[in-house]
């Protein structure tokens, strides 16, 4: 019998994925005014698919889910959204909260029905390269628009043009921030860096890591986030340090120095550097944030009003912070969200949760119970996570649906704890490169 060229939970994957897509934004007085249009139809159609896969795979018999997204650190996370459907009794929003909810728990299902199938090394790398993938198409979605509207896709933020870098890249179709394509960018080039130094390909087998770095991180640099530079340095240091490339380490950080000194000094290397990273900002403006600190402000007052239960999961921001004229739907902090929506239980939950897989990664990575296969499996989900986590501090990267990285990052967490627990996970011939 022929094998089908997608396993199934790669099409439920795919359509999560679809479901998170954006085509338009609509403001919070709009969705009380007409709760669901026609895009809203869309995901819910797109989630409700998702769903019903996960539904049939276990009624059927065919893929038992639900004791992962109960145990370990899946079942960990899936308290959040468990809170926060209990929370539609107080929120401010209960039908956008009970959406919410159960459009985050299915997220959770469908990555534990995935991690329930996985039996081997290779099938993960399967997981992980797919997401990459996803992620890869909305980079290229976003330079397509580029070539097509370069003026709404490039050059519409007025604020850069008197920056050293007068450009900015955002999607249009789908609609993608900035912030978001540079997420994707510091993540792909982190991941391409780690296969080739870990990698025993030739030369010639690396090269196409080597294009996509380059197109990562011309990407990185044309949508100018901050958060997402630091990021990729943090994450960029580790790699070099946990693959033992100490004399790149050494090489880097004396030929930096050396160069640095005159470049600042003697040159208007510096005041450029500042210029490319205020972004045509004023200092006061880029010390804010942009304009971060201000939203973040108003939202500990409210947090300081009710810590203890918060306003509802998923709707705090969106109904009671925000100005019902902004398509906004987040506070930009993960953090700061899970206070203002669900209360200090929340904010417990996803530290303790953000805290034990960065533990599990890194201890993978040398842990000599694991095959090498996963101990490097372990490392590039280990410089992913850091991404992640420092953008997490300004992004609601974490709780907004459907986090794919995270949620990637996530499940090959577990898979690696039941590995090192119990040797359930085995090296496979099947192929670990990108599709």
């Amino acid at each position: 019998m022929r094998r089908l060229p997608f396993a199934w939970w790669q099409v439920a994957w795919l359509v999560l994925f679809l479901s998170g897509l954006t085509f338009r934004a609509r403001t919070a007085a709009e969705i009380s005014d007409s709760p669901v249009d026609a895009f809203a139809l869309y995901r819910i159609a797109c989630v409700g698919i998702v769903g019903l896969f996960l539904f049939l795979r276990l009624t059927l018999r065919k893929t038992n889910w639900l004791p992962t997204l109960l145990w370990g650190v899946i079942g960990l996370f899936a308290l959040y959204p468990l809170l926060s459907l209990v929370s539609m009794i107080w929120s401010v929003n209960p039908p956008w909260t009970i959406y919410k909810s159960v459009e985050f728990l299915i997220d959770l299902g469908m990555v534990s029905a995935i991690i329930a199938t996985i039996q081997a090394v290779g099938e993960c790398r399967r997981f992980v390269n797919w997401t990459w993938t996803l992620l890869g198409v909305l980079i290229v979605t976003a330079w397509m628009g580029a070539l097509i509207d370069p003026s709404d896709a490039l050059f519409s933020d007025p604020g850069l043009h008197f920056a050293p870098l007068p450009l900015r890249l955002v999607g249009l179709v789908p609609v993608v921030s900035c912030n978001d394509l540079s997420e994707m960018s510091a993540i792909l080039a982190l991941v391409a860096l780690c296969r080739i130094f870990l990698s025993e390909d030739s030369q010639r087998g690396k090269t196409r890591y080597w294009c996509l770095f380059g197109a990562a991180f011309v990407t990185l640099v044309v949508t100018q986030t901050r958060g997402a530079f630091l990021a990729f340095l943090v994450g960029l240091v580790a790699l070099l340090i946990l693959a033992r490339r100490y004399i790149l380490v050494t090489i880097g950080g004396v030929t930096s120095f050396i160069v640095a000194i005159p470049l600042l000094f003697l040159t208007k290397f510096g005041t450029t550097l500042q210029d490319f990273l205020l972004r045509g900002e004023k200092a006061e403006e880029a010390t804010g944030m942009s304009g971060r600190l201000e939203t973040w402000q108003m939202s500990f007052d409210k947090i300081a009003q009710h810590p203890l239960s918060g306003y509802g999961g998923f709707a705090g921001a969106k109904f009671l912070v925000l100005s019902k004229n902004s398509v906004a739907s987040d506070t930009l902090s993960s953090y700061i969200d899970s206070l203002l929506n669900i209360g200090v239980c929340g904010l417990a939950i996803l530290m303790i949760v953000m805290i034990w897989v960065g533990y599990l990664l890194f201890r993978s990575i040398r842990d000599s119970r694991l095959s090498e296969s996963e101990n490097h499996l372990a490392l590039e989900m280990f410089v992913a996570f850091i991404v992640v986590a420092i953008r997490s501090v300004e992004s609601s990267n974490l709780v907004t649906h459907p986090m794919l990285p995270f949620l990637t990052i996530l499940g090959v967490a577990e898979l690696l704890r039941r590995s090192r627990k119990q040797g359930v996970l085995h090296y496979s011939t099947s192929d670990p490169s990108l599709i």
